[in-house]
């Protein structure tokens, strides 16, 4: 491995975007959690989590104090961490999992000391949960599973091997990215005169003003209940019933739905590893739809299907170069936020979703799978967001939602639409 302790590296530009979005009441913090059927040693599991540590750099990444006028944050590598990031807890029953998983998922991950996340054990009569939360500032969705990867090998005994690249190094590969035009088809609808110019549509929330933090759903679905038709993925299918569920939400609640646009984070690690490294190698694009799209569930997922594969194609466009290492003072930097917060309603998307794909080697900590979900932040006025990932033949989707602004029961009648949606993409003539 290559030595790393010492040493000090720039921020990426998504690392000073989700540096700049991250707030203790608004933690930018990626979730993860495993199910095992097994129970887990507490002290075999810190050994594990240090091995692990001492794998990865950023895992024992801290922010460094930085100068006003500084012209970029940097991470500083430790030779191990300074916090212990392990809890542990006993529950009698699976009903009292939900109340703990939300609680933690709502908690700040500081970043003044290393480790940059946080890992909690959850002792069941009926398996073990591992949960991982991760400063978002830190590395990507990608990087999390990763680094649960390694900590679940070395508390197996088995190998992990790492790729033949600097891991720090490969941070600065986002500045080597150039826009790209959008291609005239996904293009022809979407021009700044059309309908995408107009404001996305927002979420209706049902609960304003309630205390702030985050609800979490779970949801364990066989893989073969989002299969595609011909020539859409997966992740198509779960684009475009995020739309459909938008549309159909806003609609119960008399709320306004014209353009509604889905972030969805886009891996841009090389092929040889595109699985691996601790670090923010993503960017955002966005996934745009209309209300006469809507109308017709198949005609959305053509439309969904359509935008994704020009992104496979001819790459992100634009938005590559908001993901690009910047040199503003650090004093200004300090004002993102407030820039943010002016501009998000006109600017910020409807509602995320990121999806990790096919896990080759789930974290099962040396047992069998029993599930794994992931999802990434939702930052007001986003307030809910959804993760996807697949593990053999199950697809674990979590939603993530601001308790600030939905209510237990209205995230449930939104899970349940979602799943309706799911099938009314994926087969022409049902109805739910």
């Amino acid at each position: 491995m290559v030595e790393t302790a010492g040493r000090i590296v720039p921020f990426n530009g998504v690392d000073s975007l989700m540096l700049g979005l991250d707030d203790p009441q608004r933690p930018q913090t990626i979730e993860l959690e495993v199910g095992t059927t097994v129970r887990l040693v507490d002290r075999r599991l810190r050994k594990a989590v240090a091995t692990a540590v001492g794998r990865h750099p950023m895992a024992r990444a801290h922010q460094r104090p930085a100068k006003p006028f500084d012209l970029n944050d940097s991470w500083e590598i430790d030779d191990g961490v300074v916090a212990d990031p392990v809890e542990t807890c006993v529950v009698g029953n699976r009903t009292e999992v939900g109340p703990i998983r939300e609680a933690f998922s709502s908690g700040h991950v500081a970043l003044d000391a290393a480790p940059p996340f946080r890992l909690l054990v959850i002792h069941a009569p009926d398996g073990d949960r591992v949960l991982l939360s991760v400063n978002h500032a830190a590395f990507d969705g990608i990087g999390a599973i990763r680094l649960l990867q390694s900590i679940s090998r070395a508390y197996a005994g088995q190998d992990d091997p790492l790729p033949d690249v600097d891991p720090l190094a490969v941070r600065g590969l986002l500045d080597e990215d150039r826009p790209r035009a959008v291609p005239s088809a996904a293009r022809e609808t979407r021009t700044p005169r059309g309908p995408a110019a107009r404001r996305p549509a927002r979420l209706a929330a049902s609960a304003p003003g309630a205390p702030p933090g985050f609800g979490i759903v779970h949801l364990d679905l066989d893989v073969a209940e989002a299969t595609p038709p011909a020539g859409a993925t997966v992740n198509d299918v779960l684009v475009a019933a995020l739309h459909l569920t938008v549309e159909q939400w806003n609609r119960s609640q008399g709320a306004a739905c014209d353009r509604v646009s889905v972030m969805m984070p886009v891996n841009r690690r090389p092929e040889a590893w595109r699985s691996e490294v601790l670090v923010n190698l993503v960017l955002a694009v966005q996934v745009v739809s209309t209300p006469a799209e809507r109308a017709d569930p198949q005609g959305l997922l053509e439309a969904v299907t359509l935008q994704t594969r020009a992104v496979k194609v001819d790459g992100v466009g634009a938005s590559s170069g908001m993901a690009r290492t910047s040199r503003t003072p650090v004093l200004l930097r300090r004002l993102l936020p407030l820039a943010i917060d002016a501009v998000a309603d006109r600017m910020a998307d409807t509602a995320v979703l990121s999806n990790l794909g096919r896990v080759v080697d789930p974290p099962w900590f040396g047992g069998d799978g029993g599930g794994l979900w992931f999802s990434p932040p939702p930052r007001h006025p986003v307030i809910l967001a959804i993760g996807a990932a697949t593990t053999d033949d199950r697809l674990g989707i979590s939603l993530r939602w601001c308790r600030s602004a939905l209510t237990p029961d209205a995230a449930r009648e939104i899970c349940d639409l979602f799943l309706a949606s799911i099938r009314s993409v994926r087969a022409p003539g049902s109805s739910d």
